[in-house]
């Protein structure tokens, strides 16, 4: 893996190792796409096992890092690394000088991170199941209503917009698929790419549907952008419902905590959603 061939010559931090297993401790897996949250742990938090999957490097790698006996990374793998463990800008730039004594490179105008706050809202927004998604959809994180309708989300790179396209489950679980869910999605991609015009993940996921795609090529020649979905009603087919179609309403909105993010709530009725009593 490339991110294992770049050497620095900063001595690693001692402290660098303490540091990752605090960030890693204090993070819910159950709400991390691409951990299994299925399966009971003694512990909340995130292994060295989850941390080296989700960025890509070996278990054994990745404990060598902690021990701070790993000199070979490369800044890239670090902005990964603080994405995986959602660290805040102090903490970003704490985890580059503990490692290569610098500060991170480029500015990363960007902030796709969920912070506590966030996180309790979404949760409190039970029964209905509430996702909270990138610009291009990439999932970051959901309620315990939403793990349950689409478990596909806790996978490795989840996104609502090859789940459409590029899952096979997606043409089987979204009822009326072409008119209320493909347009959609190629509508959504538009928009971010135009309004995101640096972010790789937007670019690379269009190039993924359209070469993989025929339907994604024929509707992107539509040159249709939305911001976000309508709000009408759409119908899910999902095996939490034992296949019976479900109608739903689709709310998304930009939190004002962070706009960057899009927050979608499914709604089954015709009433606003309740927060749950705390």
């Amino acid at each position: 893996m490339s991110d294992q061939q770049h050497s620095s010559n900063h001595p690693v931090s001692s402290e660098l190792g303490a540091f990752l297993r605090a960030w890693r401790a204090r993070l819910n897996y159950r709400r991390v796409p691409g951990v299994d949250g299925t399966r009971r742990r003694l512990k909340s938090g995130l292994t060295q096992q989850d941390v080296a999957d989700l960025t890509g490097v070996s278990k054994n790698w990745y404990a060598e890092l902690e021990a701070g006996r790993q000199r070979r990374f490369s800044s890239d793998f670090l902005h990964r690394l603080a994405d995986v463990l959602r660290l805040d800008e102090g903490e970003r730039i704490l985890l580059f000088h503990l490692a290569l004594g610098l500060h991170p490179p480029g500015e990363r105008r960007d902030d796709y991170r969920v912070d506590p706050a966030l996180q309790s809202i979404v949760d409190g927004l039970e029964p209905r199941p509430t996702v909270i998604a990138t610009p291009w959809w990439d999932v970051l994180t959901a309620n315990q209503s939403a793990w349950e309708w689409f478990p596909w989300m806790s996978e490795v790179g989840s996104n609502l917009i090859r789940f459409v396209f590029l899952d096979p489950r997606g043409r089987e679980q979204l009822v009326n698929w072409h008119d209320d869910w493909a347009t959609t999605a190629v509508g959504l991609l538009h928009f971010a790419l135009v309004y995101y015009d640096d972010s790789e993940p937007a670019h690379r996921l269009k190039a993924e549907l359209l070469e993989s795609s025929p339907e994604a090529r024929e509707l992107w020649e539509d040159h249709r952008a939305l911001q976000f979905p309508d709000s009408r009603p759409r119908r899910f087919c999902l095996p939490v419902h034992g296949g019976e179609k479900v109608e739903i309403r689709l709310i998304t909105c930009q939190p004002l905590m962070n706009s960057q993010l899009h927050l979608t709530v499914h709604l089954t009725d015709n009433e606003p959603p309740r927060l749950a009593p705390s």
